[in-house]
């Protein structure tokens, strides 16, 4: 009642016009600095009356209070609302009707343990700091500043509050009183309402956090060269809170990510007052200060577990994300413009990256850190090189350089330094291959077949059969580039590679090792392609030599399957060259016919003769004919 009453005459008061929003103002912050001094003075006490009596008081200060806070708020933040009042007046009564308040909380909170009191003084505090830095006309960075330093001035009071009010070890009889009682089955509780038991403690953590965050706000309501300070600062105050209780450690690793963005923020100022460089160069910095704080984790990683109580595995998750973000921005200024000095600082970047990841590969060696590290290294030799050799040149014989540093990667004793050895021998095998599918356009014929040499050398050292088809592939590729600049475009020439690489393929892969069928028509497919494709080549001829000249030579390759076939026992050959080679003398001989008929009737008497005499031996030898092509035919099924 007595408030309503003093509310109702100081309105009377104020439509008379005998006092204005400056009177009001103070009168409604002692009204309400006078209900927290009757709360701090009644509540402690023993009667029912004197406590209740203090329950009211609090409870109208809180209702006067809000709307203050936010009435002197508003007059801050929207100047219209002053109604006329000069600056220099509502600075000082912003700052006397906050202060009001203030003291009167300083008293209850002497008397009464209260969180709610404790964020009120800091609220108020936070207002009268407002009306004086409004009173001398600070700048936002100032205030920003200000700000931090009464953060700063909250943290330091937490920390002290919070030591003393540690509980002292029990005495022995206590602890087993105390570890009888633990041992009693409890009820569940909330693992962060387990932390929160001491007196202002959660008004310890909330007002430095709501300091800070003030203080970000003026900081960056325009970016200039101390808003990565502030950050940075700001930053310092979250690692301070968050390592005060475990649930908090989210809090360490905001802190920590704030404490990266204030140093990005103080490099970004410097690159945006600078002059000259390329587009790419501005990006390489950015990397190597990510790397650095990458590294700086790694190295302080002991000192941070123990300061700020984060667990060891996040840390380095955190600084692998500095690492990766590094990559990131090393790779995306590649595709910019760099100077001599941004390229130098490139390949710096790319080599301390590359050291982060052979570093990171060693507590890992199952993961793909040793990937991401030769790639690294590797990009930077690479461009080094590049720097070093006429642009041309290095392109041309990009996979030939490749095949010793390929070689190094191969022989370099993995295992015995730490790291695993299936990567160094992955990158072995992939250098030259990736290295000649990006300069395919340029290798000469040379650089190929010496990175086929490669393959093949590889292929015997590991005894893999399969890594031989890369060297199979790019000799292929060699021969393709000789017949083009050779100008051998007819099929004969297409269809004896495509068939040499199946006959390749069914002769040594292992999986066909116990797939005789599988393996068989392999090969009769590929000796088909060959002796098929010459038939048809004998038919439309083969440059200068002709039809019949072609012919000789689809009968010779024919014919050579065919004792292929028998010295080796291999059935395909045998089949397929003995059916090519009929069906081109065949075809010869229908060819003589046309143009002399003659021959027509000396073939027909050869062949009657040829026929007699066979009939004639079957029948004085027929038993020994039928064993003999019975033996054959036996010895056909043993055959490859």
């Amino acid at each position: 009642m007595f408030t309503l009453d003093l509310a109702q005459e100081l309105w009377k008061v104020n439509l008379d016009r005998s006092i204005g929003l400056q009177a009001w103002l103070v009168l409604w912050g002692a009204q309400t600095a006078l209900l927290w001094l009757l709360w701090g003075w009644l509540r402690p006490q023993q009667r029912k009356l004197a406590q209740d009596y203090g329950k009211a008081a609090n409870g109208w200060a809180i209702v006067l209070a809000i709307p203050l806070a936010l009435t002197l708020s508003g007059l801050f933040a929207h100047p219209s609302y002053r109604s006329g009042i000069t600056d220099v007046t509502l600075a000082e009564t912003t700052m006397l009707t906050a202060l009001l308040p203030s003291l009167a909380l300083m008293f209850s909170l002497w008397r009464i343990r209260s969180n709610g009191a404790a964020l009120g003084l800091g609220l108020f505090m936070g207002i009268a700091l407002g009306g004086l830095l409004d009173r001398v006309n600070a700048s936002p960075i100032q205030s920003a500043f200000a700000f931090l330093a009464l953060g700063w001035l909250a943290l330091l009071a937490g920390e002290l509050w919070l030591s003393w009010q540690t509980p002292i070890a029990p005495s022995p009889s206590t602890r087993e009183i105390s570890t009888a009682k633990a041992n009693a089955p409890q009820p569940k509780q909330n693992r962060f309402a387990r932390t929160i038991s001491r007196p202002l403690e959660q008004s310890c953590h909330l007002l430095p956090l709501g300091y800070v965050g003030i203080s970000l706000v003026f900081g960056h309501l325009s970016f200039g060269p101390y808003s990565g300070l502030v950050t940075l600062l700001s930053a310092f105050i979250l690692l301070g809170v968050s390592r005060r209780h475990r649930p908090f450690n989210i809090l360490g690793y905001l802190g920590l990510g704030t404490a990266s963005i204030g140093c990005f923020e103080l490099l970004l100022y410097q690159l945006s007052q600078a002059s000259g460089g390329d587009a790419g160069d501005g990006l390489v910095l950015i990397g190597l200060l990510s790397i650095g704080l990458a590294w700086a984790l790694r190295l302080l990683l002991p000192l941070l577990h123990r300061a700020l109580r984060l667990d060891a595995t996040g840390l380095r998750q955190f600084a692998a994300g500095h690492w990766g973000l590094a990559s990131f921005i090393g790779f995306t200024a590649l595709l910019m413009s760099l100077s001599d000095q941004g390229g130098l600082l490139w390949m710096g970047l790319m080599a301390i990256a590359g050291l982060y990841a052979l570093v990171a590969a060693r507590q890992a060696p199952a993961s793909l850190w040793l990937d991401a590290a030769l790639v690294q290294l590797l990009s930077a030799l690479g461009y080094a090189i590049h720097r070093l050799f006429y642009w041309p040149t290095f392109l041309a014989w990009a996979a030939v350089v490749a095949c010793p540093i390929a070689m190094a990667l191969e022989v370099i004793p993995w295992e015995r330094l730490g790291w695993s050895r299936r990567a160094g021998q992955r990158w072995a095998a992939l250098l030259p291959g990736v290295a000649t599918l990006l300069t395919g356009w340029t290798i000469p014929l040379q650089g190929l077949l010496l990175v086929a040499s490669f393959y093949g050398g590889l292929a015997q050292r590991r005894c893999s059969i399969r890594l031989s088809y890369l060297s199979l592939g790019l000799l292929d590729w060699a021969i393709l580039k000789l017949m083009v600049m050779q100008q051998l475009t007819e099929p004969l020439w297409f269809g004896l590679l495509f068939s040499a690489n199946l006959l390749y393929l069914a002769q040594l892969d292992p999986a066909l090792k116990t797939q005789r069928d599988l393996r068989h028509w392999l090969r009769c497919l590929g000796t088909a392609i060959a002796c098929f494709t010459a038939l048809y080549q004998a038919e439309v001829g083969l440059g200068a030599l002709g039809g019949f000249g072609t012919g000789l030579v689809a009968i010779a390759l024919s014919l050579g399957f065919v004792l292929a076939g028998l010295a080796l026992r291999v059935r395909a050959f045998l089949y397929v060259g003995t059916i090519a080679f009929v069906l081109r003398v065949l075809l010869q001989v229908w060819q003589y016919i046309q143009t002399d008929s003659l021959f027509l009737w000396a073939i027909g008497i050869v062949l009657g003769l040829l026929l007699i005499w066979i009939a004639a031996t079957f029948e004085a030898r027929r038993s020994q004919l039928s064993a003999l092509l019975n033996r054959w035919l036996v010895g056909l099924e043993t055959w490859h």
